[in-house]
This record gives structure tokens, sequence and C-alpha cells, in this order.
């Protein structure tokens, strides 16, 4: 049987960005998942175990989210997020 290699998620070529935030990117096991991509170098895809961690959920809150409304603002980008987060019933109420 092959070994699968691990990879980061900076070592994928193209859009980084495509996968979406897990809470175990924010913890010290980080957040892994079996993928077929390109790598960075490479001419062919294959089967990599990517690993995401605390960098790319902050890098993709600040592409996916703060880019597209900085606009608007800090303190309102942070109103429209407590209000999403409020609407969703099934979410714990971590903070207060």
């Amino acid at each position: 049987m092959t070994e699968i290699e691990s990879i980061t998620w900076k070592d994928i070529a193209g859009n980084k960005f495509n996968c979406a935030l897990h809470p175990a990117m924010l913890c010290t096991e980080k957040y892994h998942r079996l993928v077929t991509i390109r790598r960075i170098g490479d001419e062919n895809k294959n089967l990599f175990k990517v690993e995401y961690d605390e960098e790319y959920a902050i890098e993709w809150v600040q592409r996916k989210l703060c880019q597209p409304l900085a606009i608007l603002g800090k303190d309102r980008v942070f109103e429209l997020l407590s209000k999403a987060y409020e609407m969703d019933a099934q979410l714990p109420i971590l903070l207060n």
C-alpha cells in the first residue's frame, strides 16, 4: 500500500482557499483532509493529506470576509458577524 504524502495548505498550486473553515484548524491537532490536487511544481494531480492550521483560518476570514466588506469598517463587520451568529440557534453561545 502506498503511503499518502502530507503537505501543508501553502504547498497547494492555484487557489489555496477552497477548503471551508473547520474548528480543528484552531486546535493544536490542526485539520487534515485527503485531497486530489496539484502541488506547486508538480505537473499532475495526486492524492495528498493536506494540513490546515490557524494561519489558514485567519487568512480565509481575511480574504473571504474582511476584504470584501472592508469598506463598511471593522465595527460594522463585527456587528454583521454577531447578527449572523445569533441567527443560528444551533450555535452554542460561547461568549457573552
